[in-house]
């Protein structure tokens, strides 16, 4: 059908095979235009293509000489995933390993609540500032803290906020704040796995005081 793989790319490149992506790289108006060629490219390695030479041997494919140089980019980019090495970020295990990522939150004078969101293996994905002046169950709601994991999307999360007052103890509103937000997470197949309380040279994890 004209258009249904543009069409199918505008949904989202989940579903699309490796030949319908290189289609679309190389001409996102009309990729149909483009399947023969991407699955001839592929075909033959797409590693090969990453040499001066890329052009023109794409010439003969109807490639232009624009399409002929993102076929050599995605070549390249794909020698250099192979060869060179990513780093990941380094998954949170325990409540000292979140400590790394609230150093800013220890030392402010104004309570902040800050949520870290994690991947399937408890990788960090992104640190989100939930509220600034307190942590209280008429302001923050779950679905403030749920909806960023959503859009990600995350498996789990860690609610953290401060006292700067030094004095980690949770009261009885970080209580219920944590238990709504564990209830709401489970719902949508998320895990709060902990909410600390962070503070100069200490905190407390509710998790650990087996609140949650």
């Amino acid at each position: 059908m004209v258009g249904g793989l543009r069409v199918r790319l505008l949904k989202g490149a989940s579903e699309l095979q490796p030949g319908e992506m290189l289609a679309c790289l190389l001409d996102q108006e009309h990729p149909e235009t483009m399947l023969q060629a991407a699955h001839q490219i592929l075909s033959t390695g797409l590693l090969t293509w990453a040499r001066p030479d890329c052009e023109e041997r794409a010439l003969p494919l109807g490639l232009n000489r624009r399409q002929a140089l993102r076929v050599r980019l995605c070549a390249e980019l794909l020698t250099k995933l192979e060869t060179e090495s990513w780093a990941m970020p380094t998954p949170i295990t325990a409540p000292a390993d979140v400590l790394a990522h609230v150093s800013d939150l220890r030392q402010a004078c104004q309570e902040k609540v800050v949520a870290i969101y994690l991947d399937s293996r408890h990788r960090p994905l992104r640190r989100e500032l939930i509220s600034v002046g307190g942590l209280r169950a008429s302001v923050i709601q779950p679905k403030d803290v749920l909806a960023p994991a959503l859009a990600l999307p995350a498996a789990a999360l860690i609610l953290v906020h401060n006292h700067p007052s030094g004095d980690t103890t949770p009261s009885s509103e970080d209580l219920e704040v944590t238990r709504q937000l564990a209830q709401a997470a489970r719902l949508l197949g998320l895990e709060l796995l902990d909410h600390l309380i962070v503070a100069r040279g200490r905190y407390t994890s509710i998790k650990e005081t087996g609140a949650i």
